[in-house]
């Protein structure tokens, strides 16, 4: 997304899709059965942060499997039926989105979090007028400019050794010409004003979203892990605090969650749910409540338990292919070290309370975060006044 032209959000995101729809030798159906025939998933992918191209597959069929790959990235269809069959399908998607609250929320909070004119701000498939205004030619000239393997890695797991996985991607690096690709930093917008609730009205809602939120670190920054050690207590599962209260002890949701979600750039701690609309004012106090007191709350004994629950999972977060890839993408996208895992593990056994504090105060304070809520302005809205905050903010959509 940070590669989309201005009034073109969403042509990355498209271009991506329309790479899923045959090849200049094999029609979207050809396609799949070779695919199909041989064992075989290859997708194109993009979001905010990274294009992908993901291929998973039966070993014996390794050198075929790739082979097609490289016919579908090289060789693109770019069929007009295909592109206004996607564009459709994406517009669907905009339209269902304007109508599920959790979707709403999301998107209301980074808009409010990045600026409404900043880059971050938008989703990565863009919106109905943006789709609309791109054409197959804009989908031709952003392949041609930007998928080029000066700003790719490739990360490998499997049971074929290193020798046979790089032979059979020789050709490939023959093949694919390079580019000088740019990829802008984003731009920032005027970020809402912390510490104040933002209410998007859906009338009539039975339940409400409540999403709180601000800002956070990079992946490769020495405070994340730490952040995510201090998070887990809170909401990291059902384990967690956030989720005890309202739902097993307050019975409002079926869950409620926290987590810091890092990248590069788009890096956010958030904590939300959805509840029962006439609880809305109680849960949005419980959120503000526990989050604000959560410091506080860390002792030795809570420490003890989370060191040993991270542990545990630990031993066990690396036994797939699928989880040895994130690994290998995590060192390829973030430049952390190869051994990075270990010196988290490192990093559980050794912190302490009075560290997690540090962590809580600088990256999880109430005061720095935005409250977002998405239900029945009519019924709900008032109440919230009487949490201290000011009055809730309407936001119009």
């Amino acid at each position: 997304m940070l590669l989309d032209p201005a009034g073109k959000a969403g042509l990355a995101y498209l271009t991506a899709q329309l790479m899923n729809e045959g090849t200049a030798l094999k029609t979207p159906e050809e396609l799949e059965s070779a695919l199909g025939l041989l064992g075989a998933r290859v997708r194109f992918y993009s979001g905010t942060e990274g294009m992908e191209i993901s291929i998973s597959g039966l070993s014996k069929n390794y050198e075929k499997i790739v082979a097609i790959a490289e016919e579908m990235l090289l060789q693109p269809r770019f069929d007009s039926a295909a592109f206004e069959r996607l564009r459709n399908e994406i517009k669907t998607t905009i339209r269902q989105n304007s109508a599920n609250p959790r979707a709403i929320a999301t998107e209301t909070a980074g808009k409010l979090l990045y600026g409404e004119g900043g880059t971050l701000s938008r989703m990565s498939y863009g919106t109905a007028a943006s789709i609309d205004a791109i054409t197959l030619e804009d989908i031709k000239a952003f392949y041609a400019a930007n998928y080029s393997p000066s700003i790719a890695n490739i990360t490998f797991a499997g049971s074929p050794d290193q020798k046979r996985a790089v032979k059979a991607l020789t050709a490939l690096a023959e093949k694919w010409t390079a580019k000088d690709v740019v990829i802008p930093a984003p731009v920032a917008g005027v970020a809402a004003k912390t510490g104040t609730i933002y209410f998007v009205d859906y009338p009539n809602a039975p339940q409400s979203m409540i999403i709180l939120a601000k800002t956070a670190m990079p992946f490769n920054n020495p405070d994340y892990y730490p952040a995510v050690i201090a998070n887990y207590k809170l909401g990291s599962g059902s384990q967690g605090m956030l989720f005890d209260v309202l739902r097993l002890q307050k019975g409002y949701t079926y869950g409620a969650y926290s987590n810091f979600m890092a990248a590069e750039h788009q890096n956010v701690f958030m904590a939300q749910s959805s509840v029962q609309g006439s609880v809305t004012m109680d849960a949005v106090k419980t959120f503000k409540d526990l989050i604000g007191g959560y410091s506080e709350m860390i002792n030795d004994e809570m420490l003890a338990s989370v060191k040993n629950s991270l542990l545990k999972s630990k031993t066990s977060s690396f036994e797939t292919i699928g989880d040895i890839l994130g690994m290998l993408n995590d060192i390829a996208n973030y430049n952390v070290p190869f051994d990075y895992v270990k010196q988290q593990e490192n990093t559980i056994n050794n912190i302490t309370v009075d560290q997690l504090k540090e962590i809580i105060t600088k990256h999880m304070n109430i005061n720095d975060m935005i409250y977002v809520v998405v239900g029945d302005a009519k019924s709900q809205m008032k109440p919230l006044e009487q949490l201290g905050l000011g009055k809730p903010v309407l936001i119009q959509r």
